[in-house]
């Protein structure tokens, strides 16, 4: 008697270990929606239309979760948010840090970039800029963005960048930091970070330019705040740009007067 050879098992595949759904026909009552749960923001005095994942938007903040919903025009069913004060660039900066934690702002065409739509100086007479202005202009928009929206996750990341860029020797950055004093209201501990930055790292030429140049009053009255005590006792030396911020740490990020965590204990890149 001849015995029938055993069929060889299946090994289980990924379908195996799905669950079956319950039933097929189901009400269309039941049905999820097709529409993905977007915020349109309309950025820059163009009014360039941003379609934007709600949970990225959340990542960092509540301004854009906090907004009314508004269901007109071609972009009805999604929230609309209009930021028509801050630039298109920045707002992609900024997209692009809440993906990855990083600021993709350096462009081999900088050079030839235009000044952009919200510029808080004035450059009329100006026939080009270099690279580096063009990247603090960036930074700065990136800051004003950060203030508009009220996440200051995104304000101490800008700071960080500032110390990173001044680290590699840019002076354009040491500069920059003083223009917080004319947003308002301006974080303490930014304001920290753009003095201690004019004491300790601006070489005697930039000090002895300071009666030529607009600095904010309320900046040099604080330099001077800062420099006078220590001048009674000792010097303030000029320390070096590589090193200066080697242990900063967070003491010149705004989550610690606010009595929030760090962005980099919250933020998804960093975990």
């Amino acid at each position: 008697m001849t015995t029938r050879a055993q069929p060889a098992k299946r090994k289980a595949g990924p379908s195996d270990n799905a669950a079956a759904p319950k039933k097929l026909r189901c009400s269309i009552s039941e049905r999820p929606s097709l529409q993905s749960d977007t915020t349109t923001v309309f950025v820059g005095r163009l009014s360039r239309a941003f379609p934007v994942d709600n949970k990225l938007l959340r990542t960092s903040c509540d301004f854009f979760h906090d907004q009314p919903l508004t269901k007109k025009g071609k972009h009805a069913g999604s929230k609309q948010v209009r930021l028509p004060d801050n630039t298109i660039r920045a707002f992609e900066l900024y997209l692009g840090w809440l993906q990855t934690g990083c600021f993709y702002i350096v462009a081999e065409e900088d050079a030839d970039s235009p000044l952009s739509d919200y510029e808080p100086v004035d450059h009329s007479d100006r026939v080009g800029i270099s690279p580096s202005e063009v990247e603090r202009e960036k930074w700065y928009e990136c800051y004003l963005l950060g203030q508009n929206i009220q996440d200051h996750n995104f304000q101490d990341a800008c700071i960080d960048l500032a110390q990173e860029k001044i680290a590699s020797g840019n002076q354009d950055m040491m500069i920059a930091a003083c223009r917080f004093y004319k947003t308002s209201p301006i974080d303490e501990a930014h304001r920290k970070f753009a003095v201690t930055v004019a004491a300790h790292l601006w070489n005697t030429e930039r000090f002895e330019l300071v009666t030529r140049i607009d600095y904010p009053k309320m900046f040099l009255e604080e330099l001077v705040a800062y420099i006078g005590p220590r001048l009674r006792l000792v010097t303030v030396p000029e320390a070096s740009k590589q090193t200066f911020f080697k242990n900063a740490g967070c003491q010149y990020h705004a989550h610690t007067t606010l009595k929030k965590p760090c962005y980099k204990e919250t933020h998804p890149a960093f975990k």
